[in-house]
């Protein structure tokens, strides 16, 4: 298992593991909540992904199997 720190070229992977997590933990999504998710995640990834959003892939051989996030904010 091989452990990266993701790229903006791993934002579509980002999303596919972020929606299979939530499927897994929250059941089945609506087919009209599923298309919002895959329409926005990506630019969101875009935006914050290594400014306030770490976030590290785990690999085995070619598949990417896992990821995990690091979001921070700052409250006053």
């Amino acid at each position: 298992m091989i452990f990266n720190k993701a790229t903006i070229k791993d934002i579509g992977v980002l999303t596919d593991l972020r929606i299979a997590y939530l499927q897994e933990d929250l059941g089945a999504i609506s087919g009209k909540d599923l298309e919002l998710m895959k329409a926005t995640l990506p630019s969101y990834y875009e935006k914050h992904i290594n400014k306030d959003l770490m976030a590290y892939v785990a690999r085995h051989e070619m598949d990417s199997v896992s990821c995990a996030f690091l979001l921070i904010v700052e409250k006053l």
